[in-house]
């Protein structure tokens, strides 16, 4: 694919979809959308619109490979412009930002800054990085395990300014290291400071000064914020343990608050807004997963309660995906996982599957890829009525926590010592000679 087509591939990526759709970061911007700018892709739903001829049956390796290459330890995720990666990782006791080749997995360029492990920090998980970089014109914004925000060149790596939130701001590293990706909105870069009582905060991209800060919000964690559309103004939604928090995001004023019920204090996953008003959020630990319908009043005010609450979906930091009235994800932490199907109007379950390890999701032509901690990745029908696995191959091997991305029918993907390519189109698997693996077809 040339990089003009790429380009009308991430365009059109962003575009707004109905009632299941999200806010498109291109919007929130205002500028030209990479194909794959930060977490969750374009519209920060894990969702891609235009991959199309997908492959359902692969050859028994999984998927042809076009390069593979180790990387150092971490869990973010990879974004997407052109014929460049960017993601993070880590050397010793230093955060690496990376500019990667696509086509061939190459380092174009490294950026080192010290962030050794701080007081308190446990590293049983890895010492991460654990957050996504955010790609906004030329500029890269990272935030590392240990709460250092850094704005980077993106074609040299050269860092423009900088901020340490842990000694200027008091943020919590959150024990297992900061995680929450960094979120975009014209020119402001918006970052959570959690740890108590603790604000939203929006810098200016260019210089790195505070353009506002938003009311303390309790237990503030790892879930990264999410844009919505509530009678025509954009809205930031905000988990933040007791309640979802709508913010105005030009100037972080509180513009309503949902109380939830239950364990919401150790939320990691992305919430899920759509076009409905319907916010649907998922914690592990008990936690449970809520809805929330936010309506704007006749008066200019706000509308926003909880519509049901329950245990039967408890993601951990895993992605969640909506298709129309249903949304998808893995239940479980650190025991048994399940896929389950739910509607996110009522709550109640449509499915649940077993057969995979804890798993990350993204929708594509039509299809659900799966990619489970243990590696194992899959490609699938996923509908309210059921799940159809249709391939599956062992991939990676070292604690694949991190969501893939897709751009057309090319995944990137890793996990704590490596990063590869796979091309998942149909004629790369009919010259391979693809034969499905179903193991575990319904």
């Amino acid at each position: 694919m040339n990089n003009r087509a790429r380009l009308r591939l991430g365009i059109v990526c962003a575009a707004w979809i109905g009632s299941g759709g999200t806010l498109a970061m291109t919007a929130a911007t205002g500028a030209e959308t990479p194909e794959w700018p930060g977490w969750g892709g374009p519209q920060r739903d894990f969702v891609c619109r235009l991959a199309k001829d997908l492959a359902i049956d692969w050859p028994k390796d999984g998927p042809p490979k076009l390069w593979s290459r180790e990387i150092g330890d971490g869990y973010s995720s990879i974004i997407v412009e052109g014929d460049r990666l960017y993601t993070m990782c880590r050397r010793e006791n230093q955060d690496a930002v990376l500019a990667l080749d696509a086509r061939t997995g190459k380092t174009i360029w490294e950026t080192r800054y010290d962030a050794p492990i701080a007081p308190g920090q446990n590293t049983q998980f890895g010492p991460g990085p654990h957050a996504t970089p955010l790609l906004v014109g030329d500029r890269l914004f990272t935030i590392g395990a240990t709460v250092k925000l850094h704005c980077l060149d993106k074609k040299t790596g050269r860092i423009l300014w900088s901020h340490d939130l842990m000694k200027e701001m008091a943020a919590s590293h959150l024990m297992f290291g900061y995680g929450a990706s960094p979120t975009p909105y014209r020119d402001l870069v918006i970052v959570t400071v959690p740890g108590g009582n603790k604000p939203v905060v929006a810098f200016k991209q260019e210089t790195g000064d505070v353009a506002w800060k938003s009311e303390n919000l309790r237990l503030l964690g790892e879930s990264s914020p999410v844009f919505m559309k509530v009678g025509g103004k954009t809205h930031l939604a905000v988990m933040a343990g007791v309640a979802i928090v709508g913010l105005d995001p030009e100037t972080g004023k509180t513009l309503w608050k949902a109380p939830i019920e239950g364990k919401a204090g150790q939320t990691m996953s992305t919430p899920n807004a759509g076009a409905d008003g319907i916010i649907f959020a998922t914690s592990a630990y008990g936690g449970g997963c809520w809805g929330v319908k936010v309506d704007a009043k006749p008066d200019g005010g706000y509308d926003a309660r909880q519509i049901f609450h329950n245990l039967y979906l408890k993601v951990h930091h895993e992605s969640v995906v909506r298709v129309g009235d249903f949304v998808y994800g893995s239940s479980g932490d650190f025991g048994p996982a399940i896929l389950v199907a739910m509607n996110v109007k009522t709550g109640n379950v449509a499915w649940r599957e077993r057969g995979f390890a804890k798993a990350n999701l993204i929708y594509a032509d039509g299809k659900m890829i799966v990619l489970d901690e243990d590696g194992d990745l899959a490609i699938a029908t996923a509908t309210p009525e059921s799940l159809t696995v249709h391939s599956r191959a062992n991939i990676l091997t070292h604690q694949a926590w991190t969501v893939p991305t897709l751009i057309g029918s090319t995944l990137y993907l890793r996990d704590r010592k490596t990063i590869m390519a796979l091309d998942l189109g149909k004629q790369a698997a009919a010259k391979a000679g693809g034969a499905s693996t179903d193991r575990g077809a319904r």
